[in-house]
């Protein structure tokens, strides 16, 4: 098993990306009762050399404990889900291309309507300001970029929409898992 970095359009065989050897998968404790505990389907990987920095390269940081983003901020979800072509139509299309679209920070209450399982305590709910989330965009980054530019790796995408057509969506909140982040890193560095 492997991750490719840098990469950003999967059909282009000829940019400039690496495959990295995984030496470790670490699926967090909770994770088995995923039914049960809904916001613990996570997991950290352990490549088998450092990932530089490069143009086709970023990091996003963790938050520090608590850290919070006020609603109405604008953040951005990425990923690889389905497109809807024309929005909100079949057939729904795979992109070629990491997708990015921004969004605000919504009250949970909204998200809530749609996804009534879910916790205050552990989810972020955004609003999508254009287009939706869709099947596929699950696991991808919920990004915020603070005052002072940092970007903050602030969720991971838990409910995309299969039909592609509502205007909120929940993810797992990455402080609620922090701790346990922290102390898998120590573990295995």
């Amino acid at each position: 098993m492997a991750v490719l970095i840098g990469g950003h359009n999967w059909t282009d065989d000829k940019a400039p990306s690496y495959f990295f050897g995984i030496k470790h998968i670490i699926m967090h404790p909770d994770f088995p009762d995923f039914n049960k505990k809904i916001g613990f389907d996570f997991a950290l990987l352990k490549l088998k050399r450092a990932v530089r920095r490069s143009q086709r390269v970023s990091f996003a940081c963790l938050p520090k404990s608590g850290f919070k983003i006020k609603m109405g901020i604008t953040c951005f979800i990425a990923g690889w889900g389905l497109i809807p072509d024309p929005p909100n139509k079949l057939p729904k299309t795979q992109p070629q291309v990491l997708m990015e679209k921004p969004g605000t920070i919504a009250d949970m209450s909204h998200c809530v309507k749609h996804h009534p399982e879910v916790g205050k305590y552990n989810h972020v709910c955004m609003k999508q300001n254009f287009g939706t989330t869709c099947a596929g965009d699950s696991g991808g980054a919920l990004n915020c970029v603070k005052a002072d530019g940092t970007w903050i790796l602030y969720g991971v995408a838990a409910y995309t929409d299969p039909a592609c057509e509502k205007q909120y969506f929940v993810s797992v909140s990455t402080d609620s898992v922090l701790t346990w982040i922290k102390e898998t890193i120590q573990k295995y560095n």
